[in-house]
């Protein structure tokens, strides 16, 4: 990446990707060829992710429902107990949402592979 991040580096990073092509090309030949550049549009996040140094993702992506209003809905057996992600579908993946009771809680729920806790953890109560 140019340029490159810092080291440590902790926020938000976005890779674009545009398939190009002139007005000629796309009038000229078959509709799939269009087609067929956004697809290889498709193969870039994976095949740049494999040529870097954080391939096996030691990333964290949060999400913030904080300010979601989460609770209180009745489907007809009564107040919730518990409302929260039903399933977290990657390593690194975490969501904070609003706590029940007491105003201004957080609750978070993070995905991490076993190998990784006691790092996480170090880094968490220890580094930040």
């Amino acid at each position: 990446m140019e340029p490159p991040l810092p080291p440590r580096y902790f926020g938000n990073a976005t890779f674009r990707v545009t398939a190009e092509s002139t007005s000629g090309e796309l009038v000229s030949k078959p509709f799939g060829y269009a087609s067929g550049g956004c697809n290889s549009v498709q193969e870039f996040p994976h095949l740049w992710m494999r040529q870097r140094s954080f391939y096996g993702n030691p990333n964290l992506e949060i999400t913030s429902w904080a300010r979601l209003p989460i609770y209180g809905a009745d489907f007809g057996w009564g107040r919730e107990i518990y409302m929260g992600p039903g399933a977290i579908g990657y390593d690194g993946k975490v969501f904070v949402f609003p706590g029940q009771g007491l105003e201004g809680t957080l609750l978070g729920a993070l995905r991490l592979q076993v190998r990784h806790i006691d790092a996480f953890q170090k880094f968490f109560y220890e580094d930040i």
